[in-house]
């Protein structure tokens, strides 16, 4: 029984990890980014969260974790609630792999909530963007 119940935590580990990226890419909170959650056996909170964006967001590490801890629950037993990892879909796992196909809960991107502060700073660096996008596109052209 503790040998099915730790596979239940790291598969539900892998899989949410998996969804949080999803849905901080999605949002546009960054262009990509690597989640890491740790537990420890006995203890139903992620010992540690991390967010890592490789630069591709104007908000920091901590700035990424606090929309991580506002928007998921990574305990395990509710992550396979939310994934519904109890319903019988392991042999399409196993057989065509866990990523990548949409029909998985954990691939579907979950709408977020973000704070009015951070939501400042992406509309900042998207409107930065794209009015260097502009520029770039002028010099481009010969217009410039």
């Amino acid at each position: 029984m503790l040998l099915k119940k730790l596979f239940l935590v790291d598969r539900s580990a892998a899989y949410g990890a998996r969804w949080v990226a999803k849905s901080l890419v999605k949002a546009g909170v960054c262009r990509r980014c690597l989640v890491q959650v740790s537990y420890a056996i006995g203890i139903s909170h992620p010992l540690s969260i991390m967010v890592i964006s490789y630069g591709t967001s104007p908000l920091s590490e901590p700035e990424l974790l606090s929309i991580v801890n506002d928007n998921f629950d990574l305990r395990p037993g509710v992550l396979i609630r939310d994934l519904g990892l109890k319903n019988p879909i392991y042999k399409e796992t196993a057989k065509n792999g866990h990523f990548g196909h949409e029909r998985f809960t954990w691939e579907q991107a979950k709408e977020l909530k973000i704070r009015p502060e951070f939501a400042t700073k992406l509309k900042t660096r998207a409107l930065n963007l794209s009015q260097a996008s502009g520029d770039a596109s002028q010099k481009v052209n010969g217009n410039a």
